[in-house]
């Protein structure tokens, strides 16, 4: 069962990229990137946000605006993980930039150790028309990760889903560049 606990001391951690559908992904928890009212910002993601099913609608429904950078742990529907893990990366009044994508993927990371999570599988955070680049989201993701995983016990391994084999090869790359 997971409940919120210690993640101070840090052990062996796995970070890898896969190209895989999110909504199916294999994991304890899945952390995405959303809106201040805990909405998808990309198409893809309100795929994962429809194959949650009502139940997933009704928690997401049930919280008020968060503010950017924050991230929320809640109960993840009909999706094949138990939790979600919602990080806050945009609202009305604050776009996507890469501080308040910094913030939110920081926030989800602790959240996913304050419920001292193994698995987290993670979407790209920051992507979308008009917001971040693949690379620059590649890059970020792989600088608040990297350090992370050093001192935090959990999630104890991290899995980022991309769509395609170019997203796969530009993650990959930047986990590498930014383990060194």
């Amino acid at each position: 069962m997971i409940t919120p606990g210690d993640q101070t001391a840090a052990a062996e951690h796995t970070v890898d990229v896969r190209v895989e559908d999110l909504a199916f992904a294999t994991a304890d928890a899945i952390a995405w990137p959303v809106t201040d009212e805990l909405r998808a910002t990309t198409p893809l993601l309100r795929r994962l946000e429809t194959a949650g099913g009502a139940r997933l609608r009704q928690q997401l429904t049930s919280h008020d605006a968060l503010p950017v950078g924050s991230a929320v742990v809640t109960g993840a529907g009909d999706l094949s993980v138990e939790l979600l893990v919602s990080a806050v990366i945009s609202s009305a009044t604050e776009p996507v930039s890469e501080g308040g994508v910094r913030r939110a993927l920081l926030s989800a990371l602790q959240r996913a150790g304050d419920w001292q999570i193994e698995h987290l599988a993670c979407a790209p955070f920051g992507l979308g028309a008009g917001n971040l680049g693949l690379e620059e989201s590649a890059d970020l993701m792989a600088a608040v990760i990297a350090p992370h995983a050093a001192r935090a016990r959990f999630p104890s391994r991290i899995t980022i889903i991309v769509e395609s084999a170019v997203e796969h090869d530009v993650f990959s790359a930047a986990l590498a560049r930014a383990e060194r």
